[in-house]
Order: structure tokens, then sequence, then C-alpha cells
């Protein structure tokens, strides 16, 4: 092969994966063997091809490809191996650019800029697996909400009440806390009302972002089992009086254990704020310290007190008036 088509293959740019072809290998050996032999440029053109090389290479790194990321190590050592056993003429070997500790520091180089680019490698594929990680969740959360759609139309096809078919159900969950001392607190009382929401056979859906100030934060929380609307009710009267129970620390015998051991738990989460307001679907959790002195009330909430909070959630953030501002839009949407 002349030294002229070497030249050539040299600088197709349009090999795509070039440290993957043999003769393209071979032929940068024997041009990097003419270059030296001639004495034709021989330091800007020997510098130019490492260049060149390193470049080629993170052409293909950047393409992410574990594949390009081996070979390139594999071929590293050959590279070095060649260079040092290039023959050298004696006049050449007295020549700066030809000795020895220039040709390690190149190496050197050609080593640390390889290990760069094998990071940016291993970054790459790590952003492309997050990426892919986070579209298979979308796709599964956008696979789950059509079911769940549909789910709501099946009643009304087959002619019966939506009330009366089972069928999975979400509850608002809110709470607002006035004062808190550090962000502990809160994710204790986090943990405690994802316990006791659990206990009534309820799991997180929708996660809302918190607002700060004090605190105020919304979840959906959905049935893990499908439920008629009575069952809903049914369920969320068990957490109230497990609740009550709790806030005065007795147990009955209508109440089961898992019910009662995370109704004491949420109870006792608070401990460490003055006031607070909770809506678990229907179930109102009250807390008021008034002149160092707390109480702790629960409300089953009928439609038209649920309606009003729908419509004006800021009462949730006055612990001290909301079950008589609830008391008065009832009465007032009543008449």
């Amino acid at each position: 092969m002349t030294k002229e088509k070497n030249k050539q293959l040299v600088k197709q740019s349009s090999i795509k994966n070039p440290i993957q072809d043999k003769a393209y290998l071979e032929a940068i050996e024997e041009y990097i063997k003419e270059m030296k032999n001639e004495h034709y440029q021989r330091e800007s053109n020997f510098i130019s091809l490492e260049n060149r090389i390193i470049k080629s290479e993170l052409r293909n790194l950047i393409s992410g490809t574990t594949t390009q990321k081996y070979l390139l190590e594999q071929n590293l050592e050959g590279m070095k191996e060649r260079i040092k056993r290039s023959n050298f003429s004696d006049q050449q070997k007295k020549e700066p650019i030809y000795s020895s500790h220039k040709i390690d520091d190149r190496i050197e180089k050609l080593e640390n800029a390889i290990k760069v680019l094998c990071d940016l490698s291993e970054n790459q594929q790590y952003i492309l697996e997050s990426i892919y990680n986070n579209i298979s969740k979308l796709l599964n959360a956008t696979s789950n909400l059509t079911a769940e759609i549909h789910e709501r139309f099946i009643p009304e096809s087959l002619g019966i009440e939506d009330s009366e078919f089972p069928m999975h159900r979400f509850v608002p969950v809110k709470i607002f806390i006035s004062n808190y001392e550090d962000d502990d607190d809160i994710e204790s009382i986090i943990l405690a009302i994802r316990n006791f929401i659990e206990s009534l056979g309820y799991v997180f859906s929708d996660d809302f972002p918190s607002i700060k100030g004090s605190w105020w934060k919304t979840w959906y929380a959905k049935s893990k089992k499908v439920l008629t609307s009575d069952q809903v009710q049914e369920g969320l009267e068990k957490g109230k009086r497990a609740l009550e129970l709790a806030a005065i620390e007795k147990v009955q015998s209508e109440v089961n254990k898992n019910n009662a051991e995370a109704a004491s738990k949420l109870i006792d989460s608070l401990s460490t704020v003055n006031n607070a307001a909770m809506q678990i679907g229907s179930l109102l959790l009250v807390k008021i310290t008034n002149n160092g002195t707390t109480s702790i009330s629960t409300r089953q909430l009928n439609q038209r007190e649920m309606i009003a909070l729908e419509k004006y959630p800021t009462l949730l953030r006055q612990p001290d008036k909301i079950i008589k501002e609830l008391e008065k839009l009832s009465c007032s949407d009543a008449a």
C-alpha cells in the first residue's frame, strides 16, 4: 500500500468506527513509519496524526457504546508498543522529537486523554440508562392511568350506579401544620400518614409539591382493592374511631390492631407541632394548642362539608376555626 493511499485512508472522515478497522490501523502504523523515515515534517505531522487518532476515538466514544470503549482499551497497549518499537535511524534517535522522554510524555498524554474519554462514555451510559428507566416508569404510569379511566366507564356502560359498582377509589389526603421545628418532624408525620392510610387499605397515588412557610401538603390515595362508595365510608369511619381512641389512649374490640397502632403513631407524630389540620377523604383530624392545653378532635365530614373544603381549601389552614366554619357553610348551603 503506497504512502498516498495510506494518507488518504487516514484522512477519510466517512469511516464511522476506525478503531475496529484492521486495515485502517495498519495504514496508520505504516504512515507513521513513512513520515519518520523520510524526515517529512516530523514533529508537526506526528503530533497531528496522534491528535487525529484521538479525535476519531472521541467521536466513537461519544456514541456511548460499551463495545467501542472496550476496543479502545484493548488497542491502547498495542498503540503504545508500536510507537516504542518503531525503527528509527541513528540520526533520528539523536533528534529531540524521538527522545525516549518525548515518547513517554506522548504516551502519558494519550492515556490521560483516553481515561477522560472513557469517563465520558460511562457518564453517557448512566444518563441513557436513567432516561430509559424514566421512560419505562412513564409508560407504566400511562398504562395504569388508561386502565383506571376505562374502569370508570364500566358501570355507566352496564347501567349501574357508580357508587354501587366495585372499583378502585381515590380519596384526597391533605394536611396543614402551623409550625414545626425541623424537617425530621415532617418526615415522621409523612411516614405516620402513609402507615395510617395503608392500614385503611390505601396507598399514595399522586404526590403534589408541599408549600412551606407553615407547611401544607396534598396527596391522592388509591384503594388497594376495588370498593363501593359505602365500603369507602365504612373504612373511613373505622379510621375515625381508631383516631378517637388513640387520642384518649384506649383500644376497643371494634378497632383492629393495625388501625389502632397506625392511629396511635399518627397522633404521636403530631406531638412536636402545636396546631394541625388533616383531611383523609371524609375524615377530618384537628389538633389545637391554646395556652399550653392541647385538644385533638375528629369529624366525619358530610357531603356539604367536603364540597365546602374543596371550594375553600384555605379552611384547612385554620385549625382553630375550621370546624365552626364548616358548620356555618354547611348550614348556609342547606338553606
